[in-house]
């Protein structure tokens, strides 16, 4: 009878400290990812217009920031105002 106590208050015991390293684990993850880091699945959108009397407009999605950017230079030599958002 003692040893099947014994047995229950350790298996118990350790469920419940194996729950806390888990916890401390991802806790300690989320403080070493940088939020700046780029998402894996984000986007770039190019809006433009041709002056602040103008709604925005989407000019194109890209996956890569130089694309849109390459994309917005575009536009901008042509006499646009343009935005780039990120999405994810």
């Amino acid at each position: 009878m003692f040893r099947a106590l014994s047995l229950a208050l350790l298996m118990t015991l350790g469920l419940s400290l194996g729950e806390v390293v888990v916890a401390t684990a991802r806790a300690n993850d989320a403080a070493i990812t940088p939020s700046t880091q780029a998402h894996p699945h984000s986007y770039y959108t190019v809006l433009y217009r041709h002056d602040h009397h103008h709604r925005w407009r989407v000019y194109g999605e890209y996956r890569s920031h130089h694309e849109a950017h390459h994309a917005a230079d575009h536009l901008r030599s042509h006499g646009y105002e343009v935005r780039i958002d990120q999405g994810f």
